[in-house]
């Protein structure tokens, strides 16, 4: 069913449900019930999961019309594992800071964009 969908429009769910699942993280940090507050949480992570589930199929794809497909390859899978990595590092730099939740998740913004 991907194919139905150009990249264009893949990239605007993509860059849509991460931006969405990050606001909904933050601002769930308002909410003062907990069962509520980790629903809340719970949407915006699978938000996220959203945009992962539509990106990596969709370019990975794209490697095979690459000049060199198994050099596309092993940089796309360097760049995840480099990705999860970083983005640890990105929010315990911050939490160094004694940033919240709330301001660590809406400056987290400015990846998917």
């Amino acid at each position: 069913w991907m194919h139905l969908f150009g990249y264009r429009t893949r990239t605007m769910v993509q860059a849509s449900a991460a931006s969405s699942g990050l606001v909904l993280i933050a601002l769930s940090t308002m909410i003062v019930d907990d069962m509520k507050r980790l629903a809340v949480q719970l949407l915006g992570v699978s938000l996220c999961s959203v945009q992962n589930a539509v990106g990596e199929p969709s370019y990975l794809a794209l490697s095979s019309i690459c000049l060199n497909p198994a050099r596309a390859l092993a940089a796309w899978s360097t760049g995840t594992g480099l990705a999860g990595l970083l983005g640890f590092g990105w929010v315990m730099l911050l939490k160094m800071f004694n940033l919240s939740l709330m301001q660590v998740s809406l400056m987290s913004l400015v990846f998917p964009a």
